[in-house]
């Protein structure tokens, strides 16, 4: 538990230590990287193209991300309102990526920063809590297995508001829990494209591996809808105390 709360103190802090710069003059390393939106139409776009002739036997995946779609938009939406501010993100937030002191177990400095770019803490916050609460590798094939470790993601969300509460806007705070699902469709989503169109992306060990990785996401996604009423009382809580 230590180590998450240490890796969302990690994230938090290193938002907070940018909250100043002027991101408008960061570049854009991937773009429309979080546009979750567009990968959604790139998605719907593949379907129809159905390059490797796979999208047969994927038609309950499918039927699920036309299920869960309406998430697609939040974040984008909030941030062309312009309600949810673009900041310095890093976009690969999970616990390999933050180096620890061994003896006292205290984050130390956040590392590869090779994917640092303009964005929405929600992103970052959502894939910090997906990755590192998440009860399984992204790889487990035992859907029975596949669930959202409610302790862990207090954890997270109590080391990242440590540091990020009196920076983040109302929307940021309302949108939090959401975001964790926006992440989870989103990489779950991504996972199944990449199987449709040939495994030509990802990496994989073996064959339908990223089919494997998109119906684990797929389940931690339908968990993670479950808890929502809890996962939202719990980040204001939180919030209040932090601030």
């Amino acid at each position: 538990k230590r180590v998450v709360y240490k890796t969302g103190e990690a994230f938090g802090h290193f938002q907070k230590m940018l909250i100043d710069y002027p991101v408008d003059t960061l570049e854009t390393t991937i773009p429309d990287f979080h546009n979750t939106p567009k990968r959604y139409n790139d998605f719907m776009s593949d379907i129809e193209l159905d390059v490797c002739d796979r999208v047969y036997e994927v038609s309950k995946e499918i039927a699920f991300v036309l299920k869960n779609a309406g998430c697609k938009d939040t974040v984008v939406n909030l941030l062309n309102k312009g309600t949810v501010p673009i900041r310095v993100t890093h976009n690969d937030t999970k616990v390999n990526n933050v180096m620890m002191n061994k003896e006292t177990g205290d984050f130390l400095t956040v590392i590869d920063l090779d994917t640092v770019m303009p964005g929405s803490a929600l992103y970052d916050y959502g894939d910090g809590v997906r990755s590192t609460a998440s009860s399984t590798m992204e790889d487990e094939a035992d859907l029975s297995k596949v669930y959202l470790d409610m302790d862990l993601f207090k954890e997270y969300t109590k080391g990242y508001l440590s540091q990020m509460a009196e920076y983040m806007t109302e929307d940021e705070i309302c949108n939090m829990g959401e975001s964790i699902k926006v992440i989870t469709f989103e990489l779950g989503l991504r996972f199944l494209n990449d199987y449709i169109n040939g495994d030509t992306y990802f990496k994989t060990k073996y064959d339908k591996h990223n089919l494997v990785r998109a119906r684990n996401q797929f389940k931690l996604l339908t968990d993670i809808e479950n808890k929502m009423s809890d996962i939202n009382n719990f980040i204001l809580k939180t919030y209040k105390e932090c601030i």
